[in-house]
């Protein structure tokens, strides 16, 4: 599986090999939305703690 991201277009590519199954994609994918999801937060948590000292 290679994934590449376009910082100025904002789009994702992934490209799957052909024995890859869906499954392993899909799991990757929820992994990623996870990381991504705890950085959307952490920096939430961090901006608020530096407005409300």
């Amino acid at each position: 599986m290679k994934i590449n991201a376009d910082g100025k277009s904002g789009k994702i590519l992934i490209e799957v090999e052909k024995d890859e199954s869906w499954e392993k994609v899909l799991d990757y994918l929820e992994a990623l939305q996870w990381l991504i999801n705890g950085q959307k937060q952490q920096v939430k948590e961090s901006f608020q703690e530096r407005v409300c000292r």
